[in-house]
């Protein structure tokens, strides 16, 4: 996948946001997320709370919300350098 769509969640896969649970610490919630086809479009709306209810303590949802947050202010602020130079580019 080439380095632009690393930074677009619309093609992240399963995978890809497995990978992402892993180097976050959370590897051990990969496959509730796997095998409920969570993609990374629908990584930042689906109800955490719901998805991991039966996997994971109240703490933990919460760190996995937290980090989710932390990736959506990322995605955000490199989206936008990545259009501010583009622009200036032309």
């Amino acid at each position: 996948m080439p380095w632009e769509q690393h930074l677009n969640l619309q093609y992240w896969t399963s995978k890809n946001v497995a990978e992402w649970l892993t180097f976050n610490g959370f590897g051990h919630l990969a496959h509730c997320f796997v095998s409920h086809g969570v993609i990374g479009s629908s990584l930042l709306t689906i109800d955490l709370d719901k998805l991991l209810q039966e996997d994971a303590d109240s703490k933990t949802r919460k760190e996995v919300a937290a980090a989710r947050d932390q990736l959506k202010r990322f995605m955000k602020s490199t989206f936008s350098l990545h259009a501010h130079l583009l622009y200036f580019s032309c």
